[in-house]
């Protein structure tokens, strides 16, 4: 806001008036965040966060020099002392001054450039380079020759022997270009000038951002909070990847714990840009059959180019969009001693801890998904002592009032730029203060004096037709006379319903005295952490929750957590696997009510698909491609690399036929999947066609996902037909169909058909080498380590290979997992989570353990985020799911015990995974052997049980239980 005077001021400085009033001067005038500060050629960024990712700047390609400054206040008690710097992660190399001394670097500058990227910078800044009480000058010579670059992550902070100040989550300045006198002072740095001048940057932050060292002290508790499952740090959040979500399944927030300002970054599950565009292309059936003829000849190359200029649409997808910011910034904290911020997966609550003074602040935030609501509560063991103000912003689109007595509403519309309009939404919060005084002003409300302070806010969207305002009336109507108590009471009586289902304990509880970003340094340098990572299952748990509710659109790339207002991938549906994986753990982790919502997405791809598959293949049936949005489209769009896949509605399919097979609901097979199997079934059996070579059934043509290979004349390609991955999934969806028919009693002509046709479809190849084929002629891969495995569906999440059926494949699976891993494969946070699984399936323990290793160590934000990069959901979900397979397993008829155990979880136990035979399964066991077993049935079971090489068939009622305590007992039930 032009001409807002903004003072940012150390409370213990002492500075004279006369200096202050300088100060006022220039911050009257000072810039707003990203824009140039000190001087034009200066620019302030977001730290840290890779130098692509500024806003305004287009260093997507720059490789070379750039520099980094910020300014800050030292505490007068360090005076004297030696400090440490925490630099964070910088890519590639770097120079780092304090004051203008150099203090530290790693790697080195041209002419000999060395990298040392993905390395912690930690310097000390010796006693005799601080300037206490006054501003300092850090500044950064960072050069980058490829990748990222920049201060990309990690922990920033200034460190004495009390506390730290934080140097993450605001903004410095950059510019790029080399000169070493950017390193001095600009002006005398012990004068009023060098004052003013670090005022002036520090007031540029802009309204409620952080600055670096603004001047606040914070030292952390050293003791652990209680629970078994805990994500607890010493330090505040300093980038969106280390606050703490909260989720309801249609709000969402990202805590970051900062002492002088709450914030909650906010998000809405259906604030989407854009609308439903139809996107199918007329005469796109006809070029799609010449390509098949043209693949038939073995002109590869032509068949793609004329399906990508004549079949493909154009990509046209809008992305999901943060809802905006929630700020209540104190007037009344001065430091924060004793810090601690976590969140109880227990209790899905995020707990900031501070001493300021005399006087001992926390605050509680939840989202209750039946008050459909995000509670924040604020509470001083000091009357009078909550005082601040409130705002609500967007960073566009939206405008934000006033509503006395207590609310601050805030509106708007989704978009794309000035085009496109998405949905309009509308956001209320109400404060509720116990003593003090509450004011509303224009756009923002004060509090004055407050013992505690409740802060309830709702939002929703017109997605789907209904006008924001009446949703959002009857939702602030229904919670006007709730107490905090009232609602934390509903939330937990809902929250725990469900994560309570599941205990899981691998062992290693001992570590959880130590901070999780501690315990996720030690799994980066190698350490075991078994225990961190039964966290990161219920964790993942919790995150399924929060972003997939009855009701509701289904958990998108990003769940429900996005700050942005054009999302990487615009946060939206992929169905080639991302989709997927998000609902792998749904069924075996006791989270079926979660799974629902993809059911009536799929539902809705259905209606969509109709079209798409007549106008683009001329067939009957639904087909879904690799791409959606919240309007549920099925469109081929974009290169055919990714784009010319049909396979996403079969794919899904199988979490149709998951939900029955857990449950064993008949009234669901019969009246939601199997119609929706027989239907993607249908379209099919209309595109496969005989092989001229061998007679059996193919499909295509398609891409195997994402993936390129040389044809044989040496051209790049990415389309064929006979793909592994295509003849993989219908071959899993006519199995399906076919087994819910034998339960539905179908015995029409179009099972007919389908088991007809499963006969004659063409399997996947193995190679003259001993992997499987991903084309269906042994093609060199353009890259062996590709993050998609895709020719291993039928492995995971497929049932068509087992021991007991295809011995034969799971060798040559294990060949190609190999294969992929030689050559760089995982490397992406899914693609090692598909890893896992995998190599459980395999019965490969060791396998397990060094990919969920490598998972942590690699593909894991601070606040257990998994990192693509960058931070994508799917691999929670999958690293969750690959935990629980290697404990149980009960894909292809058999329940298998233990059947993947990793070596570094000797000890451990689990209650309450389910099964695809109705059973609910507790195990116990020690030094690597079962010693404790229990089976509840739901339904009337009739299974294999295997366990360690052994056995038998388990016949019992709905309502049995079966227990076994110790080995003994354990061995007499396999008939040991």
């Amino acid at each position: 806001m032009e001409g807002r005077i903004t003072l940012f001021c150390h409370p213990e400085e002492g500075i004279m008036h006369s200096v202050l009033f300088l100060a006022l001067i220039f911050s009257a005038t000072a810039p707003s965040a990203f824009a140039p500060s000190a001087a034009d050629d200066w620019t302030l960024v977001p730290v840290p966060a890779g130098w692509s990712t500024f806003e305004g700047l287009d260093l997507s390609s720059f490789d070379g020099i750039a520099w980094y400054r910020a300014y800050l206040f030292v505490p007068k008690e360090w005076d004297g002392i030696d400090l440490t710097l925490h630099l964070g992660i910088i890519d590639d190399a770097d120079l780092t001054f304090f004051n203008g001394r150099m203090v530290g670097g790693l790697g080195s500058f041209p002419p000999r450039a060395r990298s040392a990227s993905n390395r912690a910078r930690e310097y000390r800044i010796p006693a005799e380079a601080v300037i206490a009480g006054r501003p300092n000058l850090i500044a950064v010579r960072v050069h980058d020759s490829g990748g990222e670059g920049g201060i990309v992550g990690g922990h920033l902070g200034l460190a004495g022997a009390d506390g730290e100040i934080s140097l993450g989550g605001g903004t410095w300045e950059f510019r790029v270009g080399d000169d070493l006198a950017w390193a001095k002072w600009p002006t005398p740095e012990r004068s009023t000038a060098a004052v003013m001048f670090a005022r002036k940057y520090l007031s540029s932050q802009g309204p409620g951002a952080t600055a670096p060292g603004d001047g606040i002290l914070i030292s952390g508790r050293k003791d652990a909070p209680t629970g078994a499952h805990v994500l607890w740090y010493r330090r505040p959040a300093a980038s969106w990847t280390e606050a703490l979500p909260v989720g309801s399944g249609s709000l969402g927030a990202m805590v970051h714990g900062d002492p002088r300002t709450l914030h909650l970054q906010l998000n809405e599950k259906s604030l989407w840009a854009g609308a439903p565009i139809e996107r199918d292309r007329e005469g796109a059936a006809e070029a799609f059959h010449r390509a098949r003829a043209l693949c038939l000849e073995g002109k590869i190359d032509e068949a793609q180019a004329l399906l990508q200029s004549e079949f493909m649409t154009e990509r046209r997808v809008r992305s999901y969009q943060t809802l905006g910011d929630l700020r209540f910034v104190f007037t009344s904290i001065g430091e924060a001693r004793e810090y601690r911020r976590s969140l109880d997966l227990t209790t899905g609550i995020v707990r900031v801890e501070a001493r300021s003074g005399d006087a001992n602040f926390v605050r509680e935030v939840f989202a209750s998904a039946p008050d459909r609501a995000i509670v924040i509560r604020i509470r001083c063991d000091r009357p009078g002592r909550i005082s601040g103000t409130l705002t609500l912003d967007r960073p566009e689109g939206a405008t934000t009032g006033g509503l006395p007595p207590d609310l601050l509403v805030m509106a708007g519309r989704a978009s794309h730029g000035v085009a496109e309009l998405g949905t309009r939404f509308e956001t209320r919060v109400r404060a509720i203060a116990e003593g003090g005084t509450v004011r509303v002003q224009e756009a923002s409300i004060e509090v004055h004096g407050a013992d505690a302070l409740t802060l309830v806010l709702v939002a929703a969207t017109d997605f789907g037709g209904t006008p924001t305002e009446l949703r959002i009336r009857r939702d602030l109507e229904q919670l006007r006379d709730r107490s905090y108590d009232e609602l934390r009471a509903r939330h937990l009586a809902d929250y725990q319903t469900l994560f309570d289902r599941v205990a899981i304990d691998l062992g290693g509880s001992e570590l959880r005295e130590l901070p999780t970003d501690e315990r996720l340094a030690r799994a980066r340098s190698g350490a075991p952490d078994p225990d961190l990572l039964a966290t990161y299952f219920q964790y993942a748990r919790m995150l399924l929750m929060g972003s997939s509710r009855p009701g509701g659109l289904p958990a998108n790339l990003q769940g429900i957590w996005n700050p942005h207002i054009t999302a990487p991938w615009n946060a939206d549906y992929h169905l080639n696997i991302n989709l997927q994986m998000n609902y792998w753990p749904a069924e075996v982790a006791a989270l079926p009510e979660c799974h629902t919502p993809l059911f009536a997405y799929i539902e809705r791809l259905r209606v969509r698909g109709r079209e798409t598959a007549r106008i683009h293949y001329d067939a009957p049936g639904w087909v879904a491609h690799h791409t959606s949005d919240a309007w549920a489209f099925t469109s081929p769009i974009g290169r055919t690399v990714w784009g010319l896949w049909p396979y996403g509605g079969a794919w899904l399919c199988r979490h149709l036929w998951e939900h029955y097979q857990y449950g064993g609901d008949e009234e669901f097979l019969r009246e939601r999947a199997w119609p929706t199997i027989a239907e993607a079934c249908t379209f099919h059996l209309a595109t496969l066609f005989p092989d001229p070579e061998t007679g059996q059934l193919i499909a295509g043509p398609s891409s195997s996902p994402e993936n390129t290979f040389l044809t044989a004349d040496g051209k790049s390609a990415d389309t064929d037909i006979g793909n592994s991955m295509d003849q993989e999934i219908i071959a899993d969806l006519f199995d399906i169909a076919l087994a819910a028919a034998q339960v539905t009693g179908d015995e029409s002509e179009l099972v007919g058909r389908i088991r007809e046709a499963r006969g004659r479809l063409a399997p996947p190849k193995i190679g003259e080498d001993g992997r499987v084929l991903e084309w269906r002629k042994p093609y060199e891969e353009l890259e062996p380590g590709h993050r998609h495995m895709s020719h291993l569906y039928a492995l995971y999440p497929g049932e068509l290979w087992t021991a007991e059926r295809s011995p034969e494949h799971l060798a040559a699976a294990r060949r190609t997992l190999e294969h992929r891993l030689a050559h760089g494969g995982g490397h992406t946070g899914w693609s090692r989570a598909w890893l896992v699984n995998f190599w459980a399936r395999l019965g490969d323990g060791k396998k397990v353990e060094e990919n969920l290793s490598l998972l942590l160590a690699k593909s894991t934000l601070p606040n257990l985020f998994d990192n693509h990069p960058p931070f994508q959901i799917d691999g929670n979900f999958g690293g969750a799911a690959g935990i629980a397979e290697a404990l149980l397993q009960s894909h292809g008829g058999v329940l298998r015990l233990l059947p993947a155990l990793p070596p570094v979880w000797p000890n451990g136990s689990v209650r309450g995974l389910r099964t695809r035979q109705g059973i609910t399964v507790d195990l116990e066991w020690t030094r690597s052997s079962l010693t404790g077993l229990r089976l509840r049935c739901t339904r009337p079971v009739d299974a294999r049980v295997w366990y360690a090489g052994q056995s038998r068939q388990f016949r019992a009622d709905a309502g049995a239980e079966i227990r076994c305590e110790g080995k003994a007992e354990v061995q007499a039930f396999f008939g040991g």
